[in-house]
C-alpha cells in the first residue's frame, strides 16, 4: 500500500516498472536491456570447467613444448639449510668479503693506534647467520638479541663485536670506490651482484612458465635510491626487477630513484624498462628450452613482445590500451563475455 502522498513520485514509466520489477525479482538489470545476451548469465556457469566461448580464429598462439623446473643441485650435496646456503655463500666470496672488510677498516681506523682486529671466515659466517637470526625473528633493538631469552647471540659473538663488523662491511675495495661518482653507485654492490646472481642460475633450471615483476627490498634510512609506494606490502625500500620461477629468483637488476636502470644496456627500439625485461631473459637457454615470460601492464608493451618473440622467447600479460602500436582493433570499448577469448594475432610474414 503506496502513501497517496508519495503517488506523485512514483514513476509511470514503463520501463522503469520493469527495472524495479526486476530488482524484486533478483535478476540482473543488465537482463533486461534490448542489448544484452540473455544466456550470458548462462554461459557463466557452463564454462566453470575450463572451456572456451566464443575463440577468435584470428588468435594463433605459439607452439612450445612444457618442461617443469629441476634442481641442478650437484648428487653429493645434502638437502639441508646449511648445504643450500653455502651453494650462495660458498668460501669463495666470503673470504672475498672479509679481505675488503678488513682493508676498510684498516683504512677508516689509520689515524687510531689501535684498531679493531681483523675478522675472520668463521667470525664472518656467524655474523651473516646472526644478520638472518634478526629477519627471521623480530626483537626490535639490536641489543636484545643478546639479552637471555629463547633467541640470543650472545653465545657466537659478543654485541659490540657485531656492531663493528656491521660498521665496517665492505663489498669493493676502497681504492676502488672512491673515484666513483653518485651516478655509478650501483658498481659498489655489482660484484656481490653479480656473483649471487650466477650462483642462483647455476643451482636451478628453469621451468616454461616464468614472471617478471617489481620487488621491494625494504629499506627505511636515509638514501637516494629508495622509492616509496604506498599500495605495495612493503611500501619504502629498493626496487628491483626480478625473474622468478616458481617463487625461485633467478635473476635480477637493481633500480634507482634518480637513475632508473643504472647499468642496463638499452635497445634503442625499446624503452628502459621493456630493456631491462629483454636482459632478464638473455640468461634462459632458448637454444635448448622453450619459455613463456608472464608481465603485468607495467611491463607489457607490443615492441617488446615483437623482440621477444623474435628471440624465440614466448610472452602473456595484461597491457594498456593506450601502448605503442596497440591493435585498433581490440580498443573497443566492450564488455566481453565470461570466459571468452578476445585475441589479436599477425604473422610475420603478413603484409
Amino acid at each position: 500500500m503506496v502513501s497517496p502522498k508519495l503517488n506523485r513520485f512514483l514513476p509511470s514509466s514503463p520501463k522503469i516498472t520493469e527495472v524495479m520489477s526486476a530488482k524484486r525479482s533478483r535478476k540482473p538489470l543488465s537482463a533486461y536491456g534490448p542489448n544484452v545476451n540473455p544466456t550470458a548469465k548462462r554461459a557463466k556457469t557452463s564454462a566453470g570447467s575450463g572451456s572456451t566461448v566464443n575463440a577468435p580464429e584470428t588468435f594463433d598462439p605459439m607452439g612450445y613444448t612444457a618442461h617443469e623446473m629441476d634442481s641442478r643441485i650437484p648428487p653429493d650435496i645434502g638437502l639441508i639449510p646449511g648445504s643450500i646456503f653455502g651453494l650462495f655463500w660458498d668460501d669463495t666470496i666470503i673470504t672475498k668479503l672479509v679481505q675488503v672488510t678488513n682493508a676498510y677498516a684498516k683504512a677508516k681506523t689509520a689515524s687510531l693506534q689501535q684498531g679493531p682486529h681483523p675478522t675472520t671466515v668463521l667470525e664472518f659466517r656467524r655474523f651473516l647467520g646472526i644478520t638472518i637470526l634478526m629477519g627471521l625473528t623480530w626483537l626490535g633493538k639490536i641489543s636484545r638479541y643478546w639479552s637471555h631469552g629463547i633467541v640470543s647471540a650472545r653465545r657466537l659473538m659478543s654485541f659490540n663485536r657485531y656492531c663493528q663488523i656491521k660498521r665496517f662491511i665492505h663489498i669493493s675495495m676502497p681504492q676502488d670506490t672512491v673515484s666513483l661518482s653518485r651516478c655509478d653507485w650501483w658498481k659498489r654492490l655489482e660484484s656481490l651482484s653479480s656473483y649471487l646472481r650466477l650462483q642462483s642460475q647455476l643451482g636451478v633450471l628453469p621451468g616454461t612458465h616464468l614472471s617478471v615483476d617489481e620487488m621491494i627490498v625494504p629499506f627505511t634510512g636515509r638514501s637516494l635510491h629508495t622509492v616509496r609506494i604506498p599500495s605495495k606490502p612493503l611500501p619504502v625500500g629498493y626496487k628491483v626487477i626480478a625473474l622468478c620461477c616458481s617463487g625461485y629468483t633467478i635473476d635480477w637488476i637493481l633500480t634507482s630513484r634518480t637513475e632508473s636502470f643504472p647499468g642496463l644496456q638499452r635497445k634503442p627500439e625499446l624503452s628502459p624498462t621493456s630493456s631491462a625485461v629483454l636482459q632478464l631473459c638473455w640468461t634462459l637457454e632458448t637454444n635448448i628450452y622453450n619459455f613463456i615470460v608472464y608481465t603485468d601492464n607495467g611491463f607489457t608493451t607490443i615492441p617488446l613482445y615483437r623482440t621477444m618473440g623474435e628471440k624465440g622467447i614466448g610472452a602473456c600479460g595484461t597491457s594498456r590500451v593506450n601502448r605503442v602500436d596497440y591493435p585498433s582493433a581490440l580498443k573497443k570499448h566492450t564488455l566481453p563475455e565470461w570466459n571468452s577469448i578476445n585475441g589479436y594475432f599477425r604473422r610475420t610474414d603478413s603484409p
